[in-house]
């Protein structure tokens, strides 16, 4: 619903109360959770100015899923990754669709049903990731770093995209197979790639090889 129009001239004696503020997101297809009987915020014009810019995505931080079981948008695939993960099965994944529509949310909910919610605590890194053979030798990428996984946002490594996931699969291939060990949650560590149509076909055809 619209935003409430500005009052004009003089202000009643007893004003009503300020709606909540409320975002866009929390109705974004994937992105939204249950909770409970209560229906989800409507959309809202974020505000431009004072306190109420601050507090604009409040509710969209409330009801923004946490776990696999609270979404309630795209259930049959939310579900058919949780019992992925409850049977501990590694694969890979694409999740595909426009911005906002709880891409990321849906991609940290599947890392804290596979690994839990403390081993999926990231904290924010700058990474050196040597390149060969190219104009310069060396390329730092900002990453998110937690015991069991590592993210990178590829449309901010400027046309190094191939050699860095490259390194980044060998990195975590070194450190966590096994020898006639299956992979499962407590020998292996996930590689989250954002905007990853950022690369080009040759580099995915590389990237699905190195896989």
């Amino acid at each position: 619903s619209p935003a409430p129009a500005e009052a004009v001239g003089p202000p009643p004696t007893s004003p009503p109360p300020p709606a909540p503020p409320q975002a866009r997101e929390v109705h974004d297809p994937g992105a939204s959770s249950a909770s409970g009987s209560s229906p989800a915020p409507a959309p809202v014009t974020p505000a431009t100015g004072g306190g109420r810019k601050e507090r604009v995505f409040v509710w969209a931080d409330i009801y923004r899923p946490k776990t696999l079981e609270d979404f309630i948008c795209n259930r049959a695939m939310v579900m058919r990754l949780r019992d992925m993960a409850c049977n501990g099965e590694c694969d890979h994944f694409i999740f595909e669709g426009p911005p906002g529509v709880g891409k990321k949310t849906m991609i940290s909910a599947l890392l804290r049903e596979v690994y839990g919610p403390e081993r999926s605590q990231t904290k924010d890194e700058v990474k050196e990731f040597a390149l060969k053979e190219e104009v310069i030798p060396i390329i730092q990428a900002k990453v998110k770093i937690s015991t069991q996984h590592i993210e990178i946002n590829l449309s901010e490594l400027r046309g190094y995209e191939k050699p860095v996931v490259a390194a980044l699969i060998k990195e975590v291939s070194r450190s966590t197979s096994k020898d006639n060990m299956p992979c499962h949650r407590t020998n292996c560590q996930a590689i989250v790639l954002y905007d990853a149509d950022k690369l080009s076909m040759d580099s995915q055809h590389y990237i699905c090889w190195l896989m």
